[in-house]
């Protein structure tokens, strides 16, 4: 005997089986026909993209091939002469579009990139870019310098402070290559931001030909007297004091002092007014 619920459910598969094979060859058709066309650039501005046909610019290539065996695909670099970056990955088309000179293969003399070192700063880039932000033809430019070595550093001292327990007064670059400690710009190692105990205008110190404040670890700080430029500089007292001391001269024949470095200077030792 036929058994006619199996029947039934056997037609009812063999159904579902025949709607998801014609889904598949669906999917399959739209998915053929979204990709059968390499448009050199999309109306989304998208350089060689495999996209449908109605995706392309009208006012560039297509072709049925994939982009990746399109001609006008290729990739190279593309140097930009007014900013002097060099861009690698571009096409021909993409690079004369920004009045770029390009080249299939790489060229050292254009694209290579070193550390270009600037006034207030660093940057790794091609020459060509490191002349424009120098503004120099000839600038501080290095080839030997590694990516992650092109740092700029500050060249002023400011307080580094050291395993959190101990702070100098030194620049950035001593505090983080020599010292290994973090550099804080414009603080000082007494300052109660480091919790430290430090005690801040503990004593003085000639530095720069000017008086300056130091804390209990001899760190400098602050100024404390700026000595007249050209007149005076600062000078330690018999008793270990620093002061400014002119810079003046006795003028014998003339019986009058002198200013520093004129012709009427008789004498190599300062002579204070």
């Amino acid at each position: 005997m036929i058994n006619i619920k199996n029947s039934k459910l056997n037609k009812k598969l063999a159904g579902i089986i025949l709607i998801l094979g014609l889904l598949i060859i669906l999917l399959n058709l739209n998915l053929i026909s979204a990709t059968d066309v390499c448009c050199e650039r999309t109306i989304s501005d998208v350089w060689c993209d495999d996209a449908p046909e109605d995706q392309c610019d009208s006012n560039y290539d297509k072709t049925n091939n994939l982009c990746e065996d399109t001609g006008f695909c290729n990739t190279g670099y593309c140097f930009n002469p007014s900013d002097g970056t060099c861009e690698a990955g571009s096409t021909e088309k993409a690079c004369e579009i920004e009045e770029g000179e390009w080249s299939l293969d790489y060229n050292r003399d254009l694209c290579e990139e070193g550390c270009c070192s600037l006034a207030e700063n660093t940057q790794y880039t091609t020459n060509a870019r490191c002349q424009i932000l120098s503004r120099d033809s000839s600038p501080n430019f290095d080839l030997t310098i590694p990516e992650r070595e092109c740092v700029f550093f500050n060249p002023n001292e400011w307080a580094c402070l050291i395993n959190e327990n101990a702070c100098r007064f030194t620049t950035e670059e001593n505090c983080i290559e020599t010292l290994n400690g973090e550099f804080f710009e414009g603080k000082f190692c007494s300052d109660s931001f480091f919790n430290l105990s430090y005690r801040r205008h503990y004593d003085k110190i000639c530095h720069n030909e000017d008086i300056y404040w130091t804390d209990d670890k001899g760190n400098r700080e602050d100024l404390f007297r700026n000595c007249v430029d050209g007149e005076e500089a600062c000078n330690i007292n018999e008793d270990g004091e620093p002061y400014c001391k002119s810079l003046k001269c006795w003028d014998e024949e003339n019986e009058k002092w002198r200013v520093n470095r004129e012709s009427w200077c008789k004498y190599d030792a300062y002579l204070q007014v």
